[in-house]
């Protein structure tokens, strides 16, 4: 799904999916389809196109820190 991915590209993916699959997967913050509805919300595109397979790397860095964000404030709350 998405672009065609050089390695770099490819490392980028890995690393957002490492950071945001947790959110709605282990931690059960959200579930999958409102975890990706606020990920477009907080990059500012739709939600039809807010999926890490059709992100370049600077959307993959953005949303890494989106997610540890979000995970910090939590574990802040608890």
């Amino acid at each position: 799904m998405g672009r065609l991915a050089n390695a770099q590209l490819r490392l980028a993916k890995t690393e957002a999916h490492r950071h945001f699959d947790p959110i709605w997967q282990e931690l059960k913050l959200m579930t999958r389809s409102e975890a990706y509805q606020w990920l477009s919300k907080e990059l500012g595109i739709s939600r039809q196109h807010c999926h890490i397979g059709f992100f370049n790397i600077t959307r993959c860095q953005r949303t890494v820190e989106l997610c540890k964000a979000l995970i910090e404030q939590r574990k802040a709350m608890s």
